[in-house]
């Protein structure tokens, strides 16, 4: 019997989220799902195991919340290229 799929959301693919790809898709029984605000510019990391869907993050909290708790893990790889002192997802 196999283990259960465990369902990785990847919030963003830029340099630290390209960096997780390959050994978050070398784990076994692993569907990693990345969130990016355009997915046709991101089909040459998908694969197998790894899809590309739209994902904004100035959505209401709620929604975010309804998005997220389809996966059983998050990384927040966004960000970086943001100025000091700004956050990604601001949660109430």
């Amino acid at each position: 019997m196999s283990s259960p799929t465990q369902k990785i959301l990847l919030l963003g693919a830029g340099e630290l989220g390209t960096a997780f790809l390959p050994h978050l898709s070398a784990l076994p029984n692993t569907y990693i799902t990345i969130a990016v605000r355009t997915p046709s510019k991101y089909t040459h990391l998908t694969g197998p195991n790894i899809s590309a869907i739209a994902l904004d993050n100035n959505i209401p909290t709620s929604e975010l919340a309804q998005a997220f708790s389809k996966y059983d893990i998050i990384i927040n790889c966004q960000g970086t290229g943001q100025p000091a002192g700004e956050v990604s997802f601001r949660l109430s």
